[in-house]
């Protein structure tokens, strides 16, 4: 498949598109084919900016997915992401939750709603299938794309998210939804992630499906690091002092690239749902807290630090 390329000059096209969509009022339809940047109205009064794409090649309807970033805003990882999938026959609109609420910093905005409003939005595309609709999140995105879980047809407006991806996110501040409608649940994380911890993200995945839930997964890349999908390093303590290391690895995005593509092939949006996994072996792959570098901490917590 083909898509437009996205600039490389995201910073100013963001800008241009506050100033647009501003100018020309919200969107409250895609129905007449629109692409590209929009404003639209959350559920609690925000604007909230999207980059709406569409494959070139096909005549549609195609499945779509709503993406949410992280912490760090919409960047490279969203779009590069929008030009995967649509390169793959995918639709996507790429959502900006900070923007409107003029979010600088401490704990990130945005919730499920948000969600909601940017499915509602892209499955008025005439080249969207609206029953074939999910969601990708990073990080904070990622907290969002599994609280989304919850939505069934009275939350969605009568739409539901038939898959949720979900990279990285922090599962010691979330969790999988109890009730819902039990689409498939993919979560994916590196081994060297301060922020999201391979033990705890287990222990979440384990109890939604001791909670039978049919379909969660955890993918677990060796020696990735939060946001190898990302094009920069960062390294840097966030407004809960989590150590946040940002670290690119391509070989690690593009085989993450696959596994998304196969979980996606097992779930409404490109195929049928798949068997119910079996509950992994509880602190398998555990990750050494920060503080194990410390020989004092590592002998007063050596269940922790062996």
């Amino acid at each position: 498949m083909q898509t437009k390329r996205i600039f490389s000059t995201i910073s100013a096209c963001a800008f241009c598109a506050v100033v647009l969509t501003g100018f020309w009022g919200k969107t409250t339809s895609l129905s007449d084919g629109e692409t590209g940047n929009v404003s639209f109205e959350s559920q609690g009064g925000v604007t909230l900016y999207g980059d709406v794409t569409i494959p070139e090649t096909g005549t549609g309807p195609f499945p779509a997915m709503v993406l949410m970033h992280g912490t760090g805003g919409r960047g490279h990882r969203q779009y590069s992401w929008a030009n995967f999938f649509a390169e793959n026959g995918i639709a996507s609109i790429n959502v900006d939750y900070f923007t409107g609420r003029g979010y600088e910093g401490g704990s990130p905005p945005g919730d499920y709603h948000d969600v909601v409003d940017a499915m509602k939005l892209i499955a008025t595309h005439p080249k969207v299938d609206k029953d074939k609709i999910g969601v990708m999140g990073w990080s904070n995105g990622a907290e969002i794309a599994l609280e989304s879980a919850i939505v069934d047809e009275n939350k969605g407006g009568g739409l539901t998210l038939k898959a949720h991806v979900v990279f990285y996110p922090p599962c010691e501040l979330t969790s999988v939804p109890g009730f819902g409608p039990n689409h498939p649940i993919a979560v994916f994380l590196g081994t060297k992630d301060y922020v999201a911890k391979v033990w705890q993200c287990e222990d979440m995945v384990n109890k939604a499906i001791s909670r039978d839930r049919k379909d969660v997964r955890l993918i677990v890349y060796e020696g990735a690091y939060h946001g190898w999908d990302d094009d920069h390093v960062t390294d840097h303590y966030d407004h809960r002092n989590r150590h946040v290391q940002l670290v690119p690895n391509a070989d690690v995005t593009a085989q993450s690239r696959k596994d998304v593509m196969e979980f996606l092939r097992n779930t409404l949006i490109l195929g049928t749902p798949g068997k119910k996994p079996k509950v992994t072996g509880k602190g398998k792959a555990k990750i050494k807290p920060d503080g194990c570098v410390d020989p004092s901490f590592a002998a007063l917590f050596p269940d922790m630090c062996s």
